[in-house]
């Protein structure tokens, strides 16, 4: 049995287009539905941008709704409040649909798990039960929102003495 699942294999490496393909990158590959862009990005081929975002560790998602956020952790850094590190935070992150693109700044505060986005004029709000903003009346722009403050939250608080430190004023 384990001969008829390697025989594709085997027969894909040895035609002339991919007959230098590392057997390994060409069994993960078949899994793709672009087996050779697959090929191409497991083999070092990705445009430098793509490299560097893959670098850097780029995080990017699509709502429901189709926009798509992108969010690089290396944004996020501790922040001084009251001469002290150890319970704000700061990120930002874009997005992206067919109407605008834009970063946010985001502070948000590790204890009371609350968030303020820069320039929105709405102050902090409570993003430890996303789901309460699913309610009747509420939008899913601050459902959406307050579930990825909240996932930042999750992730960084536990380290946040282990953040780089920003001096960017609490809001």
């Amino acid at each position: 049995m384990k001969v008829f699942k390697l025989l594709p294999l085997v027969i894909l490496v040895s035609t002339p287009a991919f007959a230098n393909v590392d057997p390994k990158i060409a069994e993960f590959c078949l899994k793709a539905t672009d087996f050779a862009g697959c090929v191409q990005t497991m083999t070092g081929g990705l445009p430098p941008k793509q490299q560097q975002d893959a670098e850097e560790g780029l995080r990017t998602w699509t709502r429901d709704d189709g926009t798509i956020i992108r969010f690089r952790p290396t944004t996020v850094a501790a922040l001084k409040h009251d001469g002290k590190y150890g319970r704000y935070i700061e990120y930002q992150y874009g997005l992206e649909d067919k109407n605008y693109n834009v970063m946010w700044g985001v502070q948000a505060d590790c204890i009371d798990y609350t968030a303020n986005w820069d320039q929105d004029s709405a102050g902090w709000f409570k993003v430890k039960d996303p789901n309460m903003y699913l309610r009747p009346g509420e939008n899913w722009t601050k459902f959406n929102s307050s579930k990825e403050a909240k996932a930042v939250l999750d992730e960084f608080c536990p380290v946040i003495n282990t953040l780089p430190k920003s001096d960017t004023p609490i809001e």
